[in-house]
């Protein structure tokens, strides 16, 4: 009896010792394989792009582990390519496989545009016919290349704004980063600060935002994408007609939250056709056959300035042109006039008047350049007209022996009167 107990002792001191080796054996087991990312394409991974992830799978146990599989998870920004298999059966993995001898394999995976610059995880679990899934975690650094965010194009309606009037402002942008933005702000300075040594001072613009403020906001713009904002102008009644330029200030965030602050200058152009306004002024001419001078007058009414005239009475089988036919004006301002004159012989007139076509040619003051012909009528008077008026003259010869016939005629009644006396 005593030989049995101490027999099942020494088996018991025996089971003791050897459970922790059997038990370290397993989770030796377990812990020997090893994971590790060798490589990836691109590097570094972009937002919006495919990636290639290489992976290898290493057993630093001394038996073999067998019926391996692993499974990629899905986890935002990381997703699978389309015809990826999810799970790869390894199988076997011999005892000392590690090294050159390691397994390796390969995952093609498409990062989220909105993937979040910097680090991030994707992770992998795997199991054998000994145990369950055990997750592996790996570090991927997402990177891009500084926002590309520019403003595309730029458009007003009407394209030239009357003084006085509202346009429509449209200002394309363009995120041409390979990762979103967000809060993005988008503000005209309509009035800027001018410092100097001395002073410090203000130049307003002279454009008001109307019905809505000067500053738009865009919540957030994709990568590779583009976004437009508007904004509602009225321009000064009084503005000088030119071109501003007006800054426009642009501030944004990337998806680490890191800010970024530019300047971008648009072109409005103020102005309108210039209201001129041509007529024939004064004339000594009232009748076909007749030689003068005929005054034009070219009176600017509109609020932009005329320069640059430049005028040339056209031929005609009517008359003739005894002056130069053309003549250089220049600059007419706003709310003023200039006159030109031409001498012409005039030949014939249809239905009481005399055409004349005049050609000009001028700028605006934002060198716009415009041509016309405009047909001046000169309105002719009838023989009775002109006497009513004045214009008709007696003939100085007629009224010469008109005259002395009246002379010769009292003389001779002064005579027989005379005579009659003396009887």
């Amino acid at each position: 009896m005593k030989k049995i107990t101490i027999s099942a002792i020494i088996i018991l001191v025996l089971a003791i010792y050897a459970i922790p080796g059997i038990l370290a054996t397993s989770l030796t087991t377990t812990r020997d394989i090893d994971i590790s990312l060798i490589s990836q394409i691109p590097d570094p991974v972009e937002p919006g792009s495919y990636a290639e992830f290489r992976f290898k799978i290493e057993n630093f146990g001394s038996s073999n582990l067998e019926d391996i599989e692993i499974e990629m998870m899905d986890d935002f920004p990381f997703s699978l390519e389309r015809g990826e298999e999810r799970v790869k059966f390894i199988g076997t993995l011999g005892a000392r496989q590690v090294a050159s001898k390691a397994y390796t394999f390969m995952y093609k995976v498409r990062v989220d545009s909105n993937a979040l610059v910097g680090e991030n995880t994707i992770e992998l679990r795997w199991r054998s016919n000994e145990g369950s899934w055990i997750k592996e975690s790996f570090v991927i650094n997402i990177w891009t290349e500084p926002t590309l965010l520019s403003l595309k194009e730029v458009s007003s309606e009407p394209s030239r704004i009357k003084p006085g009037s509202v346009a429509d402002i449209k200002l394309v942008l363009w995120n041409g980063a390979r990762s979103f933005i967000k809060d993005v702000k988008v503000k005209l300075v309509l009035v800027q600060l001018i410092q100097t040594t001395t002073s410090i001072s203000y130049e307003e613009l002279p454009f008001s935002p109307i019905a809505s403020s000067d500053e738009k906001i865009i919540t957030k713009m994709e990568s590779m994408s583009e976004a437009d904002v508007h904004f509602k102008l009225v321009v000064n009644a009084d503005a000088e007609a030119k071109i501003y330029k007006v800054p426009v200030s642009i501030s944004y965030l990337d998806g680490n939250g890191r800010s970024y602050n530019q300047t971008a200058i648009i072109s409005l152009i103020v102005g309108d056709e210039p209201d001129l306004i041509v007529g024939i002024d004064d004339s000594e001419i009232y009748k076909a056959g007749q030689i003068g001078t005929i005054n034009v007058k070219f009176v600017n009414k509109g609020l932009s300035d005329v320069k640059f005239l430049y005028v040339r009475l056209k031929a005609s089988q009517n008359y003739n042109i005894l002056s130069s036919e053309d003549a250089y004006i220049g600059n007419i301002d706003s709310d003023d006039y200039e006159t030109e004159e031409f001498r012409i012989y005039l030949k014939k007139s249809q239905n009481g008047y005399a055409t004349l076509p005049l050609e000009i040619e001028f700028k605006d003051a934002n060198n716009v350049e415009y041509q016309k012909t405009i047909e001046l009528k000169l309105k002719l008077l009838s023989e009775e007209e002109a006497a009513l008026v004045g214009l008709k003259k007696s003939n100085t010869t007629t009224g010469i022996l008109v005259t002395l016939a009246v002379v010769i005629i009292g003389f001779i009644i002064y005579r027989k009167l005379k005579k009659r006396k003396k009887k």
